[in-house]
């Protein structure tokens, strides 16, 4: 970290955290943005720029990599991210994705019946925008203001995607669902009846 002046505010540099950034390559850092600020440049506001530039692909890149490949729910995560995010905006600027996308991402997933993982997806793109509020990737979260679909008790049939979610994620949130004959021995999936909802601990597996 190195603290310097610009046009009179305080500005504070993060160099990287030990051990992925060693000593000595913070130093070079340090001492090449110093340099910067001695030439009248401002280091963290050419940070900002840079990575308000990035595409959500690179930032689901970076999420996966500092955050969620460290919790028990990366692969649900990384499904969700390949299945509902990348495919609409890889190659978009993650600062220019707006709340009526992210409503209308959650809206068409709700109409395909399937309203609790319309809701479990909503919940991992906030967590990545909150995610790129803390790297100054944005300066907002457009999840904010976007309903939820009630999660109560119910029955119905899993979807194609839901099955694909137990799958990939191994197993559905403790309390939240009975799952009855959702997958044979060899792996394959066939319709499954669910009773669905919180019941006061229902929290997805997805998000941990």
């Amino acid at each position: 970290m190195i603290f310097y002046r610009f046009h009179g505010r305080k500005r504070r540099y993060s160099l990287g955290t030990f051990p992925t950034v060693s000593l000595a390559d913070a130093r070079k850092r340090a001492r090449k943005n110093l340099d910067k600020v001695a030439d009248g440049a401002d280091p963290v506001a050419e940070k900002i720029q840079l990575h308000q530039a990035g595409t959500f692909g690179e930032l689901a890149s970076l999420y996966l990599e500092r955050y969620a490949n460290k919790k028990k729910s990366r692969r649900n995560q990384r499904w969700m991210i390949n299945r509902h995010f990348l495919p609409r905006w890889r190659h978009v600027k993650a600062r220019d994705i707006s709340r009526p996308e992210v409503r209308a991402l959650v809206e068409n997933i709700s109409d395909k019946g399937a309203p609790i993982l319309a809701n479990r997806v909503l919940a991992l793109l906030s967590k990545m925008f909150n995610f790129s509020i803390g790297r100054d990737w944005r300066t907002d979260n457009p999840c904010q203001g976007v309903e939820k679909n009630p999660e109560k008790s119910f029955k119905r049939v899993l979807t194609d995607d839901e099955m694909s979610l137990i799958r990939f994620g191994g197993h559905l949130p403790k309390g939240g669902y009975d799952v009855q004959n959702g997958i044979t021995q060899r792996g394959e999936t066939r319709a499954a009846t669910v009773h669905g909802g919180v019941h006061g601990r229902g929290r997805p597996a997805g998000l941990g």
